[in-house]
């Protein structure tokens, strides 16, 4: 019984030693070939995906809530009753706060946004801002702490 137990582990620790069978070099070449067509056809179906969806009409938005701002609400940056975003302070290349004037709460919103040419009292219009904003997170600046909002995703 010692011996054939002997025996078989002896096959079996063996076994990985026996050659393996060459893989075919035509059956290589056509899974290449078949491969790089696939990633091709993936890039255009990407960059159709994409003209599509510029195409597409987006949803009606609603206006962010502004006296009421929440971590997790999206909506537009469109304001109305007189509500004109104003830079407030340009923090560095991709933040600002941003005043939202005529509002009766004072609302001031830190937006990551690129702040290249800008300076403090600009006023923006309605293009300035387009798509969807989603309000992240709240983050801290100079003792404040501020509603953030960045382009939705």
């Amino acid at each position: 019984m010692l011996r054939i137990l002997s025996l078989a582990c002896v096959v079996l620790a063996c076994g990985s030693l026996v050659a393996q069978p060459k893989p075919d070099p035509k059956l290589a070449a056509k899974i290449a070939m078949l491969e790089k067509q696939i990633a091709d056809e993936e890039k255009k179906l990407a960059a159709m995906k994409a003209e599509l969806a510029k195409l597409k009409p987006m949803p009606q938005l609603k206006e962010l809530p502004w006296a009421q701002l929440s971590v997790g609400d999206v909506g537009s940056f469109t304001y109305t009753f007189g509500l004109v975003p104003q830079v407030y302070k340009v923090i560095d290349e991709e933040t600002m706060l941003v005043k939202m004037t005529g509002h009766p709460e004072k609302v001031v919103v830190m937006v990551k946004a690129p702040t290249k040419g800008l300076a403090e009292s600009r006023f923006f219009g309605n293009d300035d801002f387009k798509g969807a904003w989603k309000v992240s997170k709240t983050e801290k600046h100079s003792g404040t702490t501020y509603y953030v909002l960045e382009p939705a995703k």
